[in-house]
């Protein structure tokens, strides 16, 4: 692999888990899911990005987005109007 694989995230304590390896009694239970994606993290193969849930484009395929967001998820991506007439 040339470059690492993005991975943009809304969640600041997604990120924090993912990237460190402290454990402590409130993160044990779920320490295990994160090991998969540390382990990409840590050999150089993954870049863990901040993105604002409102700046995620993946959201306007998978959730029920405010015509605002379509809009914003079509120009962010090129996509162009299409028009009938």
């Amino acid at each position: 692999m040339s470059h690492p694989t993005p991975l943009c995230l809304d969640n600041q304590g997604n990120i924090f888990l993912a990237v460190n390896p402290a454990v402590d009694r409130r993160t044990k239970h779920i320490e295990i899911r994160y090991h998969y994606i540390r382990e990409f993290y840590e050999r150089g193969e993954m870049d863990i990005y901040f993105v604002a849930s409102e700046d995620q484009l993946a959201d306007a395929l998978t959730k029920n987005v405010p015509f605002s967001g379509i809009e914003k998820f079509r120009s962010s991506v090129g996509m162009m109007r299409y028009s009938t007439s």
